[in-house]
């Protein structure tokens, strides 16, 4: 029988998963947890035949089940032993007519329908058109400004390579990259590493924790989160559907799943975050250690992990609370609905506001499904920092570009998740409220559009508010839109 893709959460022990697992590329589901990766991105030039047979024999040899990441996940908790070197596989619409497929026939296995509200289509992006000719749809800046690696649409495949021995890592990519050079070329090869505050959390370039409020689709995590902070505020639950679809290249079995990736290269000027942030404190009137609150409004959490709406300072216990919503701070005095946690995770203010103004929040389908807007990200730091942001670098030293987030998201629609994640939520003004402003981080107004400051809260709490406009610190140097397919797809090409 099929699997159910509803249910959640799911027991990964139980029997009927087994197979979805075995034929599943782990990353997906669950995050590698190394400390490193690599990611190779290659431009097909071989004939189909070649690059099949290399294909298959790279996923033979490196690529990481579902099933088999969980096993090792399962020994490193009972005996302390790492996994093995982790691999994945991500083809383009390209990579797919490079292995022989028309391009007709792949807009048909991957045929995808627009986002639609109210009989509209409002995101219509789509895997076999790539991520240049989202541009407008996502106000990207045009691709011919981004890294060369990425322009005109070359990219066929990403391989990514993880483990936690850089050194180790590092001489396995040699070996891939040499044999890969028989079949393609290759465009770029990315770094990631995982970068960590002083209480071991993840953290990216600009100091905040990173990687919380994850979609969770296993029993034991959700059992896990119930025992760090309680899921009665916010359940992360997420059914297999969020992420998965039906691999449309292993049909007819009925235990192959794949799942669409966005990969973007974000870069980050850090020194510039930081000058602009200090303004913004100067602004609000803050002083002293007050003034790491003008970041958390930013992000809508503390550089710990402590949620603005939830206290006016840092260090809750347990910091990294998830178990929190904005019912208490519907109007925004708190955690401004411009943060890019609340504008990329709004837990329940559409449905809210569409209760206080019918006329503007009819649809439902925006608000009454949030959930299912969610996106699974699974990025990497990228860049090294000349002083380690553990050691309090001062504005000055910070770096202006060269470090970033790899940033990898999977869902199973581009349209749906990510692509209205980005244009309706990320760079409307208005979404969730008019005037609000888009989000200060990943928020793209567009140049034919002038943006709107967003509103910050002169007081924790209070009504008054004053205009600052905070954007354009995280600039897009390329990307692509990305199919994981099956492992039986990938082994019987």
């Amino acid at each position: 029988m099929p699997v159910d893709l509803t249910k959640m959460p799911i027991d990964h022990r139980a029997a009927q998963y087994q197979p979805l697992f075995q034929n599943l590329q782990g990353n997906i589901l669950k995050g590698h947890g190394r400390n490193f990766s690599v990611h190779i991105f290659l431009q097909c030039t071989s004939d189909p035949r070649s690059l099949r047979d290399w294909v298959r024999e790279f996923a033979t040899r490196y690529v990481t089940s579902m099933r088999q990441q969980l096993k090792e996940a399962d020994e490193f908790r009972a005996y302390g032993v790492p996994g093995r070197l982790f691999g994945n596989v991500f083809l383009s619409a390209k990579g797919y007519e490079a292995l022989g497929y028309t391009r007709e026939a792949i807009t048909r296995a991957f045929a995808e329908q627009p986002a639609v509200i109210a009989g509209r289509e409002v995101v219509n992006v789509t895997f076999v058109e790539g991520m240049a000719a989202a541009q407008h749809e996502l106000n990207d800046p045009h691709p011919e400004t981004w890294e060369a690696a990425y322009q005109h649409q070359r990219i066929g495949a990403m391989l990514l390579l993880a483990d936690d021995d850089e050194g180790f890592l590092l001489r396995q990519t040699r070996r891939v990259i040499d044999a890969a050079q028989t079949v393609a070329s290759v465009l770029t090869v990315e770094r990631g590493r995982v970068m960590r505050n002083t209480q071991g959390e993840n953290i990216e370039h600009f100091g905040y924790v990173d990687g919380r409020s994850q979609p969770l689709f296993f029993a034991h995590d959700i059992e896990a989160e119930q025992r760090r902070g309680g899921v009665q505020k916010w359940d992360p639950s997420a059914p297999l559907s969020l992420a998965l679809i039906a691999d449309p290249y292993a049909a007819p079995r009925q235990d192959c799943f794949g799942s669409y990736l966005v990969f973007r290269k974000l870069e980050q000027n850090v020194r510039g975050f930081r000058e602009r942030e200090e303004h913004l404190a100067r602004r609000l009137g803050l002083q002293g250690s007050a003034m790491e609150r003008a970041g958390a409004l930013i992000i809508g959490r503390f550089k710990d992990g402590t949620p603005v709406t939830s206290s006016a300072v840092d260090a809750m216990n347990p910091r990294v609370l998830n178990n929190f919503n904005y019912a208490e701070d519907a109007d925004g005095t708190r955690c401004p609905f411009s943060a890019h946690i609340r504008k990329m995770n709004p837990r329940g203010d559409g449905a809210r506001l569409r209760k206080e103004n019918p006329a503007t929040y009819a649809d439902a389908s925006l608000q009454d499904h949030e959930q299912g807007r969610r996106i699974v990200r699974r990025g990497m730091p990228y860049g090294v920092r000349q002083i380690d942001p553990r050691d309090n670098p001062r504005t000055e030293q910070l770096p202006t570009g060269d470090v970033g987030l790899l940033f990898m998201c999977f869902q199973s629609s581009l349209a749906n998740q990510f692509g209205f994640l980005q244009k309706l939520w990320a760079n409307a003004p208005d979404f969730a409220r008019e005037n609000t402003g888009i989000d200060p981080l990943v928020g793209q107004h567009g140049d034919h559009l002038c943006p709107i400051p967003q509103r910050w809260p002169l007081k924790w709490g209070k009504a008054e508010t004053t205009p600052f406009a905070f954007e354009g610190f995280v600039s897009l140097k390329g990307g692509e839109f990305l199919f994981a397919p099956s492992i039986p797809f990938l082994t019987n090409l």
